[in-house]
């Protein structure tokens, strides 16, 4: 068994528990052990034979900045989950977050929390695969590229195949102070065997990688992509609530749904498909 190494790596968010730190944000080192077997690359000097740093890093990036927690402990989890999910050949994974600039009135070099997971641990499968429905949305920089891609990445997710997907339709934004572009929406069903918490990790470190912000409630948005739906599940958390509690509201989600249930029997949700669609207009955009 070899270790994969990333020391030192320096990332600005917006974790704490504080409303300054989640306002003004400040640096966070992280460290990272990853453990895997790399005997193969060891002879062969193929980079397909091993973990690229260069990717990791990145992974790793998305996932501690894509969000604000108020714990450490829960922007470690985040990234040791999206790691695990994004590189099979893991077996292991140490995450270290440390805070230097921590708000305590002592002297310290840093502050901070070391969480060590497993493969089994960290994937969280379900026996077999459910379906789950999420929708699209986008109003900044190329909307339609950017819903192509991230359904592309879904394709890409373990154990988790996209099964169909909507009519893009353009829409006027909902609930919006300022002015702002009009939305690119569209809906998509997975049948998957990522859990819902593990499949939420994996929507926002895709969101992550698109550029996405959260500078204010209902800003626009590079990319916005929500779980509506997960066969057999009803959560309500902190991180995580399904069915979606404010779908049934928004013509822009029961539209491009009724394409995929055209019967109204969506999974965990049976609703009517006489739906007032003024301001939703079917474009020619396809999603994949």
């Amino acid at each position: 068994m070899e270790t994969l190494l990333i020391r030192g790596l320096r990332l600005f968010a917006y974790h704490g528990v504080n409303e300054d730190e989640k306002r003004l944000g400040q640096y966070f080192v992280l460290d990272i052990t990853a453990q895997l077997d790399a005997s193969a690359a060891c002879s062969s000097d193929f980079l397909a034979d091993t973990v690229s740093y260069a990717a990791l890093l990145k992974t790793a990036r998305s996932a501690f900045t894509s969000v604000r927690c108020d714990l450490l402990e829960r922007a470690a989890q985040l990234v040791a989950d999206a790691v695990l999910e994004n590189f099979p050949p893991l077996r292991e994974l140490t995450v270290r977050v440390l805070k230097p600039d921590a708000p305590i009135a002592a002297e310290f070099a840093a502050v901070g929390v070391e969480i060590v997971r497993q493969r089994h641990e960290a994937l969280r499968v379900t026996p077999d695969r459910r379906r789950a429905v999420l929708a699209l949305g986008a109003n900044l920089g190329d909307a339609a590229a950017t819903l192509r891609s991230s359904c592309a990445a879904m394709k890409n997710l373990p154990n988790t195949e996209l099964v169909a997907a909507s009519s893009v339709y353009k829409t006027a934004p909902f609930a919006c102070d300022t002015p702002q572009p009009d939305y690119l929406n569209a809906c998509v069903l997975l049948e998957t065997a990522l859990s819902p918490h593990t499949l939420l990790g994996a929507l926002l470190g895709i969101e992550a990688a698109h550029g996405r912000e959260r500078p204010y409630p209902n800003a626009p948005r590079t990319l916005d992509l929500d779980l509506l739906l997960y066969e057999g599940a009803s959560l309500s958390t902190a991180e995580l609530t399904v069915p979606h509690p404010r779908m049934a509201e928004r013509a822009f989600v029961l539209v491009p749904l009724r394409d995929l249930f055209p019967q109204g029997d969506a999974p965990g949700f049976v609703f009517s498909t006489e739906i007032d669609d003024s301001g939703v207009t079917r474009t020619s955009h396809i999603l994949y």
